[in-house]
């Protein structure tokens, strides 16, 4: 079974430190490209002045914030506590071996800071074994990995048709077969003007907005 071969790490005199960032290079705020291959598809994406944009597969269009903010954190935490005995040695059952599994890329500035195959699935809540390049050990990634890496593709686009903040918003029209209403913010609240004057519950309009 799987779960025999997890071992926590206990580090002797000489051996790296078990909290040690297991990609130290990775840094949010400055890697600009990424790629999940995995049985041959590639999802690559790209970040410029605008953020992050979907470039495979299919058209380029904005990519979703929050899927690539929670890939990003997953990967930071990830260290050296939790590696698996003997995983060079049994590739094969952890997904790893040469043709299984995928490959997450990241650069910054075309500088690899994340190059790391992942395998099959791992004990516990979505997570998966990692073996990154120039490592012979196999570590378990935390939890959620795996979840995101099974994402398709459309869930890194970002699905908003518009992009604003809610404090913005001055005031909100709908147009339905000549119907009219308007509703603006308030001291706080909604309120309609047209076609009666009345204050709005704010949790219609809010879900309105969000759905935008």
């Amino acid at each position: 079974a799987l779960c025999a071969v997890l071992a926590a790490s206990v580090c002797l005199p000489g051996c790296a430190d078990p909290d040690a960032a297991l990609f130290p290079r990775l840094s949010a705020t400055t890697a600009d490209a990424l790629e999940i291959t995995r049985g041959g598809q590639c999802l690559a994406l790209a970040r410029d002045a605008d953020g992050w944009w979907v470039a495979l597969p299919g058209r380029r269009g904005r990519a979703s914030d929050d899927s690539v903010d929670k890939l990003f954190t997953v990967l930071a935490r990830s260290t050296r506590r939790e590696i698996v005995r003997g995983g060079h040695g049994q590739l094969e059952t952890l997904g790893l071996a040469d043709g299984d599994g995928g490959r997450i890329s990241i650069t910054s500035s075309g500088r690899s800071v994340v190059d790391t195959r992942f395998g099959a699935d791992a004990p516990g809540a979505s997570r998966v074994f990692l073996m990154p390049d120039g490592e012979r050990d196999v570590f378990v990634s935390p939890d959620g990995l795996a979840d995101l890496l099974g994402l398709p593709s459309d869930d890194w686009r970002d699905r908003r048709i518009m992009s604003f903040e809610l404090p913005d918003v001055i005031g909100v029209e709908l147009v339905n077969q000549g119907a009219q209403m308007v509703i603006a913010p308030v001291d706080g609240r909604w309120h309609m003007t047209r076609p009666v004057d009345q204050d709005v519950y704010k949790g219609y309009v809010d879900a309105l907005l969000f759905s935008l």
